[in-house]
């Protein structure tokens, strides 16, 4: 019993330590960043001509792309209003409003583009949102009547860095066709160009030719036998992590080639490092047919024995850890007996 008492305190002191030591540097770093209060995000978007209602929701969210952000949505009979504030620049990252006329003033790209452009300098004006450079040099892509915009147009610029295109970055805004603005997501990537390797790059063709033969060995000659490339694309970014892919964590963008296989509709993304050569992520979309997979071929078989073992190593560390939690159980026992 004196043993169990002796371990407690222990445990106790070490947790207090931790607090101690922990709790002035989170003090420090919260006071050198100040963030955006709930009523300061409100008069954020009534000053720029919205008029947000008593009962909107109103909340504190985070996630990988955006970080912390506010959250501030409602809706009237004209529709549902939406607004992404960064909690520490008071910036919008994402507008969404309805339109409240379905006049035709916009009837050209040039002018879907210039009354764009004028929305995001009244914008620029109040500081609530920070443009690229690239805005308003660069001609961006338009689109006539997005999806879900009936009767309006989509402004998009996509970020790129020395002519390669950021994966996932890019800057869209949606115009009704009255010339309201229906939308504004802010997506752009902050990257230290100085970091990436343009030196020395594989090729489309090398990069084809490396992932074809990735995906004979790792997946299906019987696939690539029938499959055809349908997009090549080199991009800028983190890609994705994949369970079935031994590689060094990735923390910083690189320049990769995305390579897609398709046959009716089944496909294989395959990403390739463009410096390296080696394969840092891959997706499979849909189920394969049966025809499709190498039943006869032993490296065929990777999905399968890397799942194998990936479920085999999550059963070990559950008998570890349970084995762990009865030895401490019968300690505990063993020491009140």
């Amino acid at each position: 019993m004196k043993k169990e008492k002796i371990y407690s305190l222990v445990v106790l002191s070490m947790f207090v330590i931790g607090m101690v030591i922990l709790a002035p540097s989170a003090a420090v770093e919260a006071e050198d960043i100040p963030t955006i209060s709930r009523s300061e995000t409100i008069d954020i978007i009534e000053e720029i001509g919205y008029t947000v209602p008593f009962d909107a929701t109103v909340q504190k969210r985070e996630d990988t792309i955006r970080g912390e952000f506010w959250d501030i949505s409602w809706q009237d009979d004209n529709g549902i209003y939406k607004f992404y504030i960064d909690i520490y620049t008071g910036e919008a990252v994402w507008i969404l409003t309805p339109p409240k006329s379905y006049e035709i003033v916009i009837n050209t790209e040039s002018e879907a583009i210039s009354a764009t452009l004028d929305h995001m300098d009244r914008l620029q004006k109040f500081s609530v949102i920070t443009l690229p450079e690239e805005i308003g040099v660069e001609k961006p892509e338009v689109h006539d009547e997005p999806s879900w915009v009936s009767r309006g147009w989509r402004i998009r610029w996509d970020q790129k860095i020395q002519g390669i295109r950021v994966a996932g970055g890019f800057v869209t805004v949606d115009i009704a066709s009255s010339g309201e603005l229906v939308s504004y997501r802010n997506s752009w990537r902050d990257i230290d160009e100085s970091k990436l390797c343009f030196d020395e790059l594989i090729n489309e063709e090398q990069a084809i030719q490396a992932a074809e033969e990735w995906a004979r060995s790792e997946r299906s000659n019987r696939f690539m036998d029938v499959a055809s490339v349908e997009t090549v694309d080199m991009l800028i970014g983190i890609p994705s992590e994949h369970p079935f892919i031994e590689r060094e964590i990735i923390e910083e963008p690189i320049i990769f080639y995305r390579i897609y296989f398709e046959k009716d509709g089944h496909g294989l993304r395959v990403d390739l490092d463009a410096e390296t050569e080696e394969v840092v992520s891959m997706d499979q979309t849909r189920s394969w047919p049966e025809e499709y997979y190498d039943h006869d071929v032993e490296e065929s078989g990777t999905w399968n024995s890397e799942l194998l073992k990936y479920i085999g190593l999550l059963v070990v560390g559950f008998i570890i850890g349970m084995a762990a939690i009865l030895l401490t159980t019968k300690y505990s026992r063993h020491e009140r007996e």
